[in-house]
């Protein structure tokens, strides 16, 4: 009673905020059990660091503990090692704070129930045939309790003894997982295996891919006619039975990408076989190549050796965006469809400014960079390294033009130049940049570069080209133009933001306008709208109204404009001018000791002028007697004073 009393201050203690992140004590309490049984009374429970006892308390008649640390600061984070009567318990604890006061301790002994042999002794298990597979396990326990056992496969209870027996059939497929569980009532231990039927997995596939589910497990050891095939890039169609005992992934083992193919014979070795392949869906413009690499690749730039055991059979005659090469290997690893050394038959290409006498001269050109097949996109630089050597016995002053070329629409779309002085049996670099359009067309396209001697083209001039391709993202929105109007904002006032976005990827996106000016804490966000992807309803425009602060400081200031879409953004930047807000003076004169407001843009320089007006009635009774009708003296004399006060106001000006 006492001990729960003094817990009971200790804990209201505890709820006593604590600032310094080092405890001043920490308290824990719970039930405490050995081998899953409760312990009985005067059972030790210890707390310690480094074999510093931290405190230590004899449990109750209810099997319970209670903990209080204080102090030991040098042993902040570290963890504390408990024990009950001697041993360690199954709980980790460090010396942090704060802490759950609530901890059930549990230990156990070399009484405990446990699992002391199992088979099969492997936890994953392939099948690949039609068998009767046997599991059982073995447990000891130092008490007296019976032992119950139970078996589930895939969580569905399938046996009550210490052994289970599963038949694989010889239409089974996928995977299972086989549990057993032993229990005394006090301690649960268990045992998995997981059953994985190797079936080749083809998922990935389509077309006249193989369907193996109709295939019998017995019946993979020996599988002729086998195709793997992807719409629309390409098929492997083996030329020999083959062996697909145990093997199950093919998704990522065999790839069949645009203009590549390969199969890691390092997993599945029983797939290097010889095969037809077809490749489709390519862009080529040279007579096409197959290269091949040892290693599993996809990556085009690592498979560069020239294949001397593939023969190709058939191709699409180039130029082409769309071509097939059908060829045959002998064995397998990876292959890619490139281009030869073969160059195009330039003349064909009637908006291309070739060589005018073709390749003549002592000029010898080498395009270095970009490579054949290099990947740009919308509004890319392209930059194009080009080696110029003059082989001549004279210093040329030697012209370079690069033209990105649509072979498909046979127009230029891009030309620029550059021109160095090259002299006699020297070389030049080059560096020129093209821009690839946002709006291209799905085509083929050609580099072509030429360097010729300024004024002597006929009879010094080379050329060179290689093949890009100019693919669009999935997601992909530009600005394409912007305006603010006006440039210069007085601050209170609002201006325009005009802007002009495009979808210039391959998918619909939702998109919205932002305007911030960080400097000055606007941030406006314009309605959501829609875009479909490039070549349809792909522009929108919009103008977002912007209201400067009114305490906005003169000065020049930062403002960005996004396009968001998809978690993505494209932003430009650009900066406006404050103008800081005009004052209105407020200058008076006194009529009559009547105080007249003046609105003026320049403060006045008196400081206050007097205008007495004396009241002189007219005299009537005359006017009347003249005909005179009695109210005109009265506007006669109104006028007379509006007319003065006009002339003092305008002499005030004037000062």
């Amino acid at each position: 009673m006492e001990k729960k009393f003094l817990l009971t201050v200790l804990i209201l203690l505890a709820s006593i905020p604590i600032i310094l992140s080092i405890p001043q004590f920490l308290l824990f309490q719970g039930e405490v059990t050995i081998d899953g049984r409760p312990v009985n009374e005067g059972t030790l429970v210890n707390f310690s660091i480094n074999d510093t006892e931290l405190d230590s308390d004899f449990t109750d008649a209810d099997g319970e503990y209670y903990i209080f640390i204080q102090g030991f600061s040098e042993y902040y984070g570290e963890p504390i090692n408990v024990t009950i009567d001697g041993y360690e318990v199954e709980q980790e604890i460090s010396y942090t704070y704060p802490q759950d006061i609530n901890l059930n301790l549990s230990a156990l002994t070399e009484k405990a129930l446990r699992i002391t042999d199992y088979s099969p002794e492997a936890e994953s298990i392939i099948i690949t045939e039609a068998s009767e597979l046997s599991f059982n396990v073995t447990t000891y326990s130092g008490y007296s309790d019976p032992i119950s056992y139970e078996w589930f496969l895939d969580d569905i209870s399938v046996s009550n003894t210490d052994s289970y027996s599963h038949t694989i059939e010889n239409s089974d497929e996928g995977t299972l997982n086989l549990k057993a569980v032993a229990t005394d009532e006090f301690l649960t231990v268990s045992k998995e295996w997981t059953l994985i039927i190797a079936r080749p997995e083809t998922e990935s596939f389509d077309g006249e891919t193989t369907d193996f589910s109709d295939l019998g497990l017995d019946e993979l050891g020996k599988v002729p006619d086998v195709i793997l095939e992807k719409t629309g890039r390409g098929k492997i169609e083996f030329l020999d039975d083959l062996n697909l005992t145990g093997v199950i992934d093919l998704n990522n083992k065999v790839k069949i990408e645009r203009g590549t193919v390969a199969i890691d014979t390092s997993v599945y070795p029983q797939l290097s076989k010889p095969a037809r392949i077809t490749l489709s869906g390519l862009r080529y413009t040279n007579i096409p190549e197959i290269f091949y690499s040892d290693g599993f690749t996809t990556n085009p730039n690592a498979i560069k050796e020239e294949c001397d055991f593939c023969n190709i059979i058939s191709y699409t005659k180039n130029p082409t965006t769309d071509g097939v090469i059908v060829f045959e290997v002998e064995h397998f690893s990876s292959f890619k469809a490139g281009e030869s050394g073969s160059r195009y038959d330039l003349s064909l290409f009637d908006d291309l400014d070739t060589c005018r006498s073709g390749i003549v001269g002592d000029l010898d050109l080498e395009l270095k960079d970009p490579d054949e097949g290099d990947e740009f996109g919308p509004g890319e630089e392209m930059e194009v390294k080009v080696e110029v050597k003059n082989n001549a016995d004279d210093d040329k002053k030697i012209i370079v033009e690069a033209t990105l070329y649509n072979i498909g629409e046979d127009e230029e779309i891009q030309n620029v130049d550059d021109s160095q002085k090259v002299k006699d049996s020297d070389d030049k670099k080059l560096n020129l940049i093209l821009e690839v359009p946002d709006d291209f067309e799905d085509d083929n396209y050609l580099v072509f570069v030429k360097a010729y001697e300024k004024g002597e083209e006929e009879s010094q001039c080379a050329e060179g080209a290689i093949s890009v391709s100019l693919e669009r993202e999935k997601h992909d929105v530009i600005i394409k133009d912007f305006s603010i109007n006006p440039s210069s904002i007085i601050a209170g006032k609002s201006f325009g933001v005009f802007t002009e976005v495009q979808n210039i990827g391959e998918s619909d996106e939702d998109v919205y306008i932002v305007v911030e000016i960080k400097e000055l804490g606007v941030l406006t966000e314009g309605e959501t709208f829609e875009l479909e992807e490039f070549g349809e309803d792909d522009f929108y425009s919009e103008t977002l109204s912007i209201k400067i602060p009114n305490n906005a400081k003169k000065g020049e200031y930062e403002i960005t404009i996004k396009a968001i879409f998809d978690g993505e953004e494209d932003e430009r930047e650009e900066t406006i001018s404050v103008l800081e807000k005009e004052p209105i003076q407020m200058d008076m004169i006194f009529l009559n000791k009547k105080i007249v407001e003046i609105e003026t843009k320049e403060p006045l320089k008196i400081e206050k002028k007097e205008l007495i007006l004396e009241k002189t009635p007219p005299k009537i009774e005359k006017a009347r007697e003249s005909g005179i009708p009695s109210f005109v003296p009265w506007l006669l004399f109104g006028g007379i004073v509006i007319l003065m006060i006009m002339i003092v106001i305008v002499g005030l000006r004037r000062r």
